[in-house]
């Protein structure tokens, strides 16, 4: 009895596994996160409001960016010393 009981239980959390979903419904809004950002050169600042996943992705971007400054596509002879003709 204790069992047939158990896998009722099990059989009916199987079934509540799926997401309920309400027509017309909104998504959940990410809560903005603001920012004071001086630009370079300058001493006005602003305030800059993005949301988390934005933010994350801005970061990621610029981190890129400054890896490609890094990276060169000039052959490593251009780097030597010029021999004397």
């Amino acid at each position: 009895m204790l069992a047939t009981l158990l896998f009722i239980a099990a059989a009916a959390a199987a079934q509540d596994t799926q997401p309920i979903v309400v027509e017309g419904a909104k998504p959940a809004e990410e809560k903005k996160v603001c920012r004071t950002v001086r630009e370079t050169g300058s001493r006005r600042v602003k305030q800059v409001c993005r949301t988390a996943a934005e933010q994350r992705q801005d970061d990621i971007d610029a981190r890129n960016k400054i890896g490609m400054g890094n990276r060169t596509n000039r052959p490593t002879e251009t780097f030597k010393s010029p021999t004397g003709q």
